[in-house]
């Protein structure tokens, strides 16, 4: 600050400790301890090119950030406000003393120490990458054009002070955020102190209290961006019960737990089915208590495919289960050509409908052996009204039944009638 007005504040709430890290060189440092060389010295590192660089430019490195130590650790996003506070931070853990005047040189520095505002020109300098340019606390940001108040402040905005509350500012210091409970801020302000923490939520320092103020060249990467929580992944397993005839309900009993094996609690999943052109549509809803729901679905004529859904919510990620096939197996009906006594040898017409096929598939006559079910050698194809027909030459007796053969790319399968005990004589 360019006033030398002492500014009382609350002890510091923890103690400072140096860091040997920092990109302030070695006799930067050298110098903050012994003000007394400051003068001669600045000028023969500036001219050496020692001192802290300008902001990052085409023709610039980036300044790498400091290493800070535990009290500065709280500011932690990559925004160039919150840079402005981590460096105000560095500031105070390396115990840079106030100089009045000092931080109004040329190029901002702290070498020699700082006053308010030469430590709010130099935060900003290092960590926003501009110069905030020279002057005295009022006119370096509420006068200059430059900033704009603000009533939520995030860490890197400027704290000022002005007597009763009311312009001129007296003092500046870089907001921190919230300590002990309390808003705080990064300053100088004391002759013979180091930089500190300071608050203003009671006496003299309460009533002098302005607001926050803003650098308008900040913009929305520059302030605090909302988290997500972590969100454990998640894994939605579904059974679907073994083919379901037309008209007939059955149970799909679906689980929601997390890939380390603990069931989620209160998980809405969503049933969908497959719809024509290969989408899905909704089905069913439901709430998963501990992890475990079911819903009920009706077999149809055809196949269908299925798949659950888990939304997710803040504390889960989403998934879903793998696509399910419902088997449709209403009956295949012969309508003629079986009698209990047959004629071996002779040739019978099968000949019936079937409401699992569509027009296409392919319907089999099978014969029961010893094997197990063989075909018989008869077969016909659906029709577009579901009938079909064949001609099979009676052979031995037996159970023999009809069996609707799988037609590509659709969902029918395996559809089957009652079994026939067949007499041959």
């Amino acid at each position: 600050m360019r006033t030398r007005s002492m500014l009382h504040t609350p002890a510091r709430p923890f103690p400072i400790t140096s860091s040997a890290a920092g990109d302030e060189p070695a006799a930067a440092r050298t110098l903050a301890r012994r003000p007394w060389r400051s003068a001669l010295a600045a000028v023969a590192l500036i001219a050496s090119g020692t001192l802290v660089a300008g902001p990052a430019s085409a023709q610039q490195p980036a300044v790498a950030r400091p290493m800070l130590t535990a009290a500065a650790q709280t500011v932690t996003s990559t925004s160039r406000l919150a840079e402005v506070a981590r460096w105000a931070l560095w500031g105070v853990d390396n115990q840079i003393p106030y100089s009045y005047g000092g931080g109004h040189g040329p190029v901002p520095s702290i070498s020699g120490g700082a006053d308010c505002s030469g430590f709010v020109r130099w935060a900003y300098y290092k960590g926003f990458g501009v110069d905030i340019g020279s002057g005295s606390s009022d006119s370096m940001i509420r006068t200059s054009g430059n900033f704009f108040r603000v009533s939520n402040p995030v860490p890197g905005d400027v704290v000022m002070l002005g007597r009763g509350g009311y312009a001129p500012a007296y003092h500046v210091s870089i907001y921190i955020g919230i300590r002990n409970g309390h808003p705080a801020s990064a300053a100088e302000s004391t002759t013979g102190q180091p930089a500190k923490i300071q608050y203003w939520y009671t006496g003299t320092s309460a009533q002098n209290f302005m607001g926050y103020w803003r650098y308008k060249g900040a913009t929305a990467a520059d302030l605090p961006q909302p988290t997500q929580p972590a969100r454990s992944a998640t894994t939605v397993t579904s059974d679907l019960s073994s083919p379901v005839a037309a008209g007939q309900a059955s149970t799909v009993n679906i689980t929601v737990r997390t890939t380390a094996g603990q069931l989620v609690n209160n998980a809405t999943v969503r049933l969908y089915q497959q719809a024509p052109g290969g989408v899905f549509m909704l089905a069913a809803s439901t709430v998963a208590t501990a992890g475990r729901a079911a819903v009920r679905i009706v077999g149809s004529n055809i196949g269908h495919q299925f798949q659950v859904r888990y939304a997710g919510n803040t504390s889960y990620l989403p998934d879903d289960s793998p696509v399910m096939t419902q088997l449709a197996r209403p009956t295949v009906r012969a309508t003629s050509g079986i009698s209990g006594a047959l004629s071996r040898g002779s040739v019978t017409k099968v000949a019936g409908a079937t409401w699992s096929a569509v027009a296409g598939a392919k319907v089999q006559w099978q014969h029961f052996t010893s094997l197990g079910w063989i075909a018989t050698g008869a077969a016909s194809i659906v029709g577009a009204d579901g009938s079909f027909g064949m001609y099979w030459r009676v052979g031995d007796g037996g159970l023999y039944r009809l069996v609707t053969a799988e037609k590509p790319s659709t969902l029918v399968v395996a559809a089957i009638s009652s079994e026939y005990m067949l007499s041959v004589h």
